[in-house]
């Protein structure tokens, strides 16, 4: 408390003077802000497939036996131009490709949420009474009593 007697204010009967006690109290707000950006996007990547394909082909066989010498009935002359003809097949590979869904991709934002413990100094008035303890008596359940006060009520019950 001030001892300068032009700023002292002094209370009367009909005009109380009232003190505000002003203490600080912490206030945590939340603002937004980027976190980070995040590309997704694809790319194209090459390899080589082998792939190991059975193929038939036909082929012509000619067997020669021996005969049995007995002649041929009827009139059988021997002559030029007697042809047989074979169509031969056989598989070729024949390679294409298609283009199929591998893997599906799904995008999308989650809010995660967790706790962070924040710490602050904060201050407060307390109140000083000064000069005769014997004449002051405080009254009431404030928050701010002062640790004199306590110690007035105490040594007053005892």
């Amino acid at each position: 408390m001030r001892k300068d007697a032009t700023a002292a204010r002094t209370p009367s009967d009909a005009q109380p003077y009232n003190l505000q006690l002003r203490e600080e109290r912490l206030r945590v707000e939340k603002r937004e802000e980027q976190a980070g950006t995040v590309e997704v996007g694809t790319r194209v990547r090459e390899h080589t497939e082998s792939r190991t394909v059975p193929l038939r082909e036909e082929r012509l066989v000619i067997e020669r036996t021996p005969a049995s010498g007995r002649a041929v009935a009827g009139d059988t002359q021997i002559g030029e131009g007697e042809t047989v003809e074979v169509q031969l097949m056989k598989e070729r590979v024949q390679v294409s490709k298609e283009t199929v869904v591998a893997e599906e991709i799904n995008i999308r934002k989650e809010s995660l949420e967790h706790q962070e413990q924040v710490q602050a100094t904060v201050r407060r008035e307390e109140l000083l009474v000064d000069g005769d303890s014997d004449v002051v008596e405080e009254r009431g359940t404030g928050t701010a009593r002062t640790d004199q006060a306590q110690a007035r009520e105490k040594a007053r019950r005892d």
